[in-house]
C-alpha cells in the first residue's frame, strides 16, 4: 500500500508538476485527521491528541504512532484550583465549579469559596515512569514514548486519505494553472458565450476561452460581467456570443478562479481596435487617447508612425468597413477617429468632431480652452446632453467652454490676431451667404 502511495506522488510531480513534499504535506495533515477521527470513533478521542504520522519519501515508508510522556508515578490524577478574583480561573476553565464541602477540600481550600478540580493526567498520552520502563528500560520522566500502531489496521484510512488528497491536489493544480493561464490575460480581449443570466443580482456569467478568439476552447473558466461594468441597455440572453474585457483575476483554490470582465472599459474598444485594424496591432497607427460614454459613443485620437499611412482612413477601413466592425460588436455605439495633434488648440478643435470651429484659445497657465463655433454648429459641438463636449474634454484633458460666434463682438476675450482672423471668418461667411 505504501508503495503505490508514493507512487501516485511520484506520478503527479511529472506529470502534474505538483511538488512531493507539498503532497506529502497535505497527506500528513490527512492522515492526521483521519486517525483523530478513528480514535474518537474508537471510544478513546483523548489519544488522538498524542497521534503522529511519518511520511518518509526517500524510502517510502509510512508510519502512524500514538505519543506518550513519562510522568511521576505519584502525579495526582486531578488537581484542585481555588477560584478567585485575581486569578481569574472561572474564565480559564469549562468544569464545573463546585461548593467546598466537608474533608475534600480542608487540606487547602477554604470552605466558603468554590473551587475548580482540573484534570492534571491524559492516561491516553501519558505513561508513569513504571509503565515507561517496562517498555523502555533507560526511560526518564519527560521522556517521550511512541507506540507504533498496527499498519495494517490503518492500511485503509491511508488509503481514503491519499485519494482524497490526491484528488483535491489534482483540482487544486489545475485551478492554479488555470488562474494562471487567465492572469498573464488581464487587460486582453476575451471571447465567450453567456451560459447564465442572474436578473436578481444582475449578474451575468459568461464562458470565457482564454486563447484570444478563438472561441471557447480547453483553457476556459467562468467569468463574471457585473452591474457596474454593463453596458446600460444592453440586453444579455443565454447563449449569446460576445467578446469582453479581462480586468481581474481573483484566486480561489477551493472554487477555481473568478474572472472578472468588463463591457464599458475603454480597454476593450483599444483591443478590438488592435484585433480588426492590422496597422494599429503593427504599431504602424498608435492610439493616443480614448474617451468613451459606453453604448453611446467613443472618441480615439489616433497618430501615424509612418507618414505614408494615414491613421484615420487606416482605421474606418474602405468604405467603413473596419470601423462597423467595431461598432457592431459594441452593439451600434458611435466611434470618432480623431487625427492626434502635439498642438493642443488643434487637437481640442478635432476631437469636437463632427461639429467644425472656428478657433480654440488657450488660457496661459491653465488646462482651459475658450472655443468659437459657427452658430449652426453649437448644439453638434456641445452634443446631446453635453455629452460630445464632454468626450472632447476627457480625450484632451482640457476643460472646453465652447461659445457661439455670434458672441464673438466681444473682443475682450481675444487678441487682436485671433479677433481679426475671426472675424475673417465670419465675413466669410456672410458674403458667401
Amino acid at each position: 500500500m505504501n508503495a503505490e502511495v508514493f507512487a501516485a506522488l511520484d506520478m503527479l510531480e511529472v506529470e502534474r508538476n505538483i511538488p512531493k513534499e507539498y503532497m506529502l504535506e497535505k497527506l500528513k495533515q490527512a492522515m492526521f485527521k483521519a486517525v483523530k477521527e478513528q480514535m474518537k470513533k474508537a471510544g478513546n478521542p483523548a489519544a488522538g491528541e498524542g497521534a503522529e504520522v511519518e511520511l518518509d519519501g526517500k524510502n517510502k515508508v509510512m508510519r502512524v504512532y500514538i505519543a506518550r510522556t513519562v510522568v511521576a508515578d505519584d502525579e495526582p490524577e486531578e488537581e484542585i484550583i481555588p477560584v478567585t478574583d485575581e486569578t481569574g480561573e472561572s474564565e480559564n476553565f469549562s468544569e464545573t465549579v463546585v461548593q467546598a464541602e466537608g474533608d475534600e477540600a480542608a487540606e487547602e481550600i477554604d470552605e466558603d469559596e468554590p473551587y475548580y478540580i482540573k484534570p492534571r493526567r491524559n492516561r491516553a498520552i501519558e505513561l508513569t515512569l513504571e509503565e515507561a520502563r517496562a517498555v523502555k528500560p533507560d526511560a526518564e520522566i519527560g521522556d517521550v514514548i511512541r507506540e507504533e500502531l498496527d499498519s495494517m489496521k490503518f492500511g485503509r484510512i491511508a488509503a481514503q486519505a491519499a485519494k482524497s488528497v490526491v484528488i483535491q491536489a489534482i483540482r487544486e493544480a489545475e485551478r492554479g494553472m488555470l488562474a494562471d493561464a487567465f492572469s498573464s490575460k488581464e487587460h486582453q480581449l476575451l471571447s465567450g458565450q453567456v451560459h447564465k443570466v442572474d436578473s436578481r443580482a444582475g449578474l451575468v456569467f459568461i464562458k470565457v476561452s482564454g486563447m484570444g478568439d478563438t472561441g471557447v476552447g480547453e483553457d476556459t473558466a467562468e467569468a463574471v460581467l457585473p452591474p457596474e461594468e454593463q453596458v446600460r441597455g444592453e440586453d444579455y440572453q443565454e447563449g449569446q456570443r460576445l467578446k469582453v474585457y479581462l480586468i481581474q483575476v481573483n484566486r480561489d483554490v477551493r472554487r477555481g478562479p473568478q474572472v472578472i470582465v468588463s463591457r464599458t472599459h475603454m480597454g476593450l474598444v483599444r483591443r478590438l481596435m488592435e484585433l480588426e485594424i492590422p496597422e494599429v496591432a503593427e504599431g504602424v497607427v498608435e492610439i493616443k487617447a480614448i474617451a468613451r460614454e459606453p453604448g453611446l459613443r467613443t472618441k480615439v485620437a489616433v497618430f501615424s508612425n509612418d507618414p505614408a499611412v494615414d491613421a484615420v482612413g487606416a482605421c474606418i477601413g474602405e468604405r467603413g468597413q473596419r470601423i462597423d466592425l467595431i461598432v457592431k460588436e459594441l452593439r451600434g455605439e458611435k466611434i470618432d477617429i480623431i487625427p492626434y495633434y502635439d498642438d493642443a488648440e488643434k487637437f481640442i478643435g478635432a476631437a469636437l468632431a463632427p461639429a467644425e470651429v472656428y478657433s480654440v484659445v488657450l488660457e496661459a497657465g491653465t488646462k482651459k480652452a475658450r472655443v468659437v463655433a459657427p452658430d449652426a454648429q453649437l448644439s453638434l459641438a456641445i452634443g446631446k446632453e453635453g455629452k460630445n463636449a464632454k468626450l472632447a474634454a476627457k480625450l484632451t484633458g482640457y476643460k472646453i467652454d465652447i461659445r457661439p460666434a455670434s458672441e464673438a463682438v466681444d473682443r475682450s476675450r481675444f487678441n487682436t490676431e485671433q479677433f481679426q482672423a475671426l472675424s475673417a471668418l465670419l465675413n466669410s461667411d456672410e458674403e458667401a451667404e
